[in-house]
């Protein structure tokens, strides 16, 4: 295993407020390895039209309580135990320096076998194909993930300081940006118990705390990863939501940008969690609306309405 400490920080302790959340779900990533999180997540979904995500439970940042529990079940299921997945010794796991993340996006029909351990694993072959071709180029290596047989199991190398290689889609191509600033946006209502109701043909605009008015998601210009995440229930199974972003300029002009449709399921749920590269100037402002399918069947309820915004400099 590769020792991926930094910052003289200790495993498994590193305060929240030294990283940055890169999924809107307390997935916490060192900031280098979040800036190249963004950037190779949003060329791999140009390429493919799949978004990969952190996978649920602790896949990103691990506190070493949280780390004690893994390596116990693991270590139980050595001994005659249910199934656990291998796990690092505590205090040893590179998600205890919050630069390894477990990832869900890659899955699939197709089978492939690695040519080093000869591990067979189920894969999307167009995903997983452009995974082992270019996330080096964002600082990630596979070698960890392949020798515990974790398809999932990816960890950030750059040191953590250093400059971020990637494109950025749209109108700024800013080769070696790093990360500066994060900004947290959750809309207030949504985030209650009863969440935010949205009848079919109705649009929702994220709001700013304890307001009614709308919620401008950046701060100082410049280019930005923007990363809305929403969820809901009680949808009828089909019903369907439009995420968009919209770009206000000095005037208040709004322009609509990055449509993204997402469709209830079986049991009425909904998920959307892109993310977006794009350049903004003095005078700009960003919205984050959701509007429902007008043939929907049912009106849903929005419980998770929230963007995160990354400038890079």
């Amino acid at each position: 295993m590769i020792n991926l400490a930094w910052g003289g920080l200790t495993n498994g302790a590193i305060p929240t407020s030294r990283l940055v959340d890169v999924s809107g779900r307390e997935d916490y990533l060192e900031p280098t390895a979040a800036a190249q999180w963004l950037w190779m997540r949003t060329d791999l979904h140009a390429a493919t039209g799949v978004w990969i995500n952190p996978a649920p439970g602790s896949s990103c940042n691990r506190s070493r309580a949280t780390q004690d529990a893994f390596y116990a079940s693991y270590r139980s299921y050595l001994a005659g135990g249910p199934y656990a997945p291998v796990a690092a010794v505590p205090g040893t796991s590179n998600h205890g320096w919050a630069r390894a993340i477990d990832i869900t996006g890659y899955e699939g029909n197709d089978t492939w076998t690695s040519p080093r351990t000869g591990r067979t694993y189920r894969v999307n072959l167009r995903v997983w194909n452009w995974l082992l071709a270019h996330a080096h180029e964002y600082g990630f290596d596979w070698a960890t993930g392949d020798s515990s047989g974790e398809a999932w199991h990816w960890e950030s190398l750059t040191p953590p300081g250093t400059t971020v290689a990637g494109d950025i889609t749209g109108t700024v191509k800013p080769k070696g940006t790093k990360f500066m600033k994060h900004y947290p946006n959750t809309d207030w209502l949504a985030a209650k118990k009863e969440g935010r109701p949205i009848a079919p043909g109705t649009r929702l605009r994220l709001l700013k705390s304890n307001t009614n008015k709308a919620q401008n998601l950046i701060g100082n210009p410049g280019p930005y990863s923007i990363a809305p995440h929403v969820a809901g229930k009680g949808f009828a199974a089909g019903d369907s939501i439009q995420l968009t972003l919209k770009f206000a300029d000095a005037k208040g002009k709004e322009s609509t940008h990055y449509p993204v449709i997402g469709v209830a399921d079986a049991q009425g749920n909904i998920a959307i969690s892109p993310s977006f590269l794009r350049e903004t100037v003095s005078g700009n402002s960003v919205y984050c609306d959701v509007e429902a399918n007008k043939a929907n069947k049912k009106t849903g309820t929005i419980t998770l309405f929230a963007c995160d915004a990354y400038l890079f400099n």
